[in-house]
C-alpha cells in the first residue's frame, strides 16, 4: 500500500499472518504471552484452523458467526484467512480488552490468527498477558464453539523485527522505493 505523507511517499510492509517456520510451535490450549516470548518480541501470533462445514446455516442467510476472544494484552489484531477481520484495544484504566466481531467464514478450513500486541505499559504489574481466553465461535449450526483449548499455533514476533527493518543496520539491508 502506497501512503503519501508531507510529500514524501512511503510503501507499507505487510507482514505474513500464516507463515510458519521453524520458530512456531503447536500446543492444545493458550498459553501466556510473557512466558512463551520470554520478553524477546511485544508481538505473538496465536493461530488455529476452524473447518466449517458445508451445511452451516450461516453460510446460507448471510449472518456471520461471531468471534470473542478476550485477553490481558493491549491490543489484538484478528485475521481471518490472511484478511484482517478486526482489532481491539486495552486502555490505561482498562487493560483487559474483548474482541468481539463477525467473521467473514468459508465452508471448509479457515485460519484464525491473532496477533497480540503487549508493550510493557506499567499497568499491567503482575498479572498475565496475551490472549487468555476464552475463545468462542457463536452463530453455528452447534450454537456456540469453544476454540480455548484446540491446537493453536504459536509464532514470536514479526517478520519485521527478524529482519531488524528499525534499525539502521537492518533498514540498509532491504531495498527501499
Amino acid at each position: 500500500m502506497d501512503i503519501l505523507a508531507i510529500g514524501l511517499s512511503w510503501k507499507a510492509f505487510n507482514d505474513e499472518t500464516t507463515s510458519t517456520n521453524d520458530s512456531s510451535f503447536t500446543v492444545i490450549g493458550l498459553l501466556e504471552q510473557l512466558n512463551v516470548t520470554r520478553d524477546l518480541s511485544d508481538y505473538l501470533w496465536y493461530s488455529t484452523d476452524v473447518v466449517i462445514n458445508s451445511n452451516e446455516g450461516f453460510l446460507r442467510i448471510g449472518k456471520d458467526p461471531v468471534l470473542t476472544a478476550m485477553s490481558a494484552g493491549h491490543a489484538m489484531h484478528v485475521f481471518i484467512n490472511g484478511q484482517l477481520s478486526g482489532t481491539a484495544y486495552g486502555s490505561l484504566e482498562f487493560s483487559k480488552l474483548t474482541f468481539s466481531h463477525g467473521l467473514k467464514l468459508r465452508a471448509g478450513v479457515n485460519k484464525i490468527s491473532i496477533l497480540s500486541v503487549a508493550v510493557g505499559l506499567p499497568n499491567v504489574g503482575p498479572h498475565f498477558e496475551g490472549v487468555l481466553g476464552p475463545i468462542t465461535l457463536a452463530g453455528l449450526n452447534e450454537g456456540k464453539r469453544d476454540l480455548t483449548w484446540q491446537k493453536w499455533s504459536y509464532k514470536v514476533g514479526l517478520k519485521g523485527e527478524s529482519l531488524s527493518l528499525h534499525s539502521l543496520t537492518g533498514s540498509s539491508s532491504v531495498e527501499w522505493m
